[in-house]
């Protein structure tokens, strides 16, 4: 630590004869006896710049290959000169967001310098059928948004992210979807096991035979009957699947009444109810030939019956 003298009077008189001033040490706070911190000894040569400096501070807070690379042969007034050009260079490159007064110049500037894109097209998905398949987003829907961001100032690196985390979610979304999808169509399958034993199958392709029956009745499109009949073969609704297997057994049924007969409302029963109708009740248009000993209805009457059995 540097010592400080008394300053000496104007007539060149010692330090007990002229105005002193007091120890800088003293003054502000510091202990001559405390050795610096860090000792710069063999970092600058006799001219006081930087020379190479070898191991010694390897292992120190010093990064001596840095300084080697960076201010070998440079004095800390160049190291100064060069903080400063560096601070004026970093300030003329610096860019803000463009207030609400801002010019079109400023905006120009501001975009050019944050590489803001000039249209949508430079910023789509490369393979946008692959995003489009994940979001559902078509062209007419990505690009109003993307222009949206583009007039907002938003850089092209930004924008790009953006829609490739868009593309990531909705792909994990959707498969979240098929799994609970597929979840419900396992637990529906159950649902009508125990329902309809071992006919399961013949009972939802019957009930998908009778939704397209239906549909076609309703004056549906083939598109529309399409769609019903994938819920029900995909068992998505159990319950109307059920519902459908049951309207199969009823359209069965009208089936035998013969030419100029149709279903009526209280025809569509379970198979038990069906059953005992055509056997007991004789205003039911199958009764007769049941008591006739018809061996179409008998066997029809027989299938129900076993159907009802499943189902208990």
């Amino acid at each position: 630590m540097r010592q400080y003298e008394l300053i000496r009077n104007e007539e060149g008189g010692d330090a007990g004869g002229g105005a002193a001033v007091a120890d800088p040490t003293e003054e502000y706070g510091l202990d001559p006896s405390t050795p610096p911190t860090f000792d710069a000894s063999g970092m600058f040569d006799a001219d006081g710049r930087f020379q190479e400096i070898g191991d010694r501070f390897k292992n120190d807070s010093v990064d001596a290959d840095y300084i080697n690379r960076n201010f070998k042969g440079k004095s800390p007034s160049d190291l100064a000169k060069m903080l400063k050009d560096n601070q004026t260079a970093a300030r003329a490159k610096s860019v803000s967001y463009p207030g609400a007064d801002a010019s079109d110049e400023d905006w120009s500037r501001f975009r050019e310098a944050a590489g803001v894109p000039e249209s949508a097209d430079q910023v789509m998905p490369e393979d946008f059928e692959s995003f489009q398949n994940a979001t559902g987003w078509t062209e007419e829907v990505a690009t109003p948004v993307v222009d949206a961001l583009i007039q907002s100032g938003a850089p092209g690196p930004a924008i790009t992210a953006g829609l490739a985390a868009v593309q990531k979610a909705a792909a994990a979304q959707a498969e979240q979807w098929q799994a609970e999808a597929q979840e419900r169509r396992e637990a529906g399958k159950q649902q009508l096991l125990e329902a309809f034993g071992t006919e399961t199958d013949a009972r939802i392709n019957g009930a998908t035979v009778a939704a397209e029956k239906l549909g076609i009745q309703a004056g549906l499109s083939q598109e529309q009957i399409d769609g019903v009949k994938q819920v029900v073969s995909q068992i998505d609704s159990p319950e109307l699947t059920r519902m459908f297997a049951h309207l199969s057994d009823a359209i069965s049924e009208a089936s035998y009444r013969g030419p100029g007969q149709t279903a009526k409302v209280d025809d569509f029963r379970g198979p038990a109810e069906t059953a005992q109708a055509i056997m007991e009740d004789d205003q039911h248009p199958m009764h007769a030939k049941f008591m006739a000993g018809d061996d179409a209805v008998h066997k029809h009457v027989d299938t129900l019956l076993a159907k009802a059995r499943d189902i208990a």
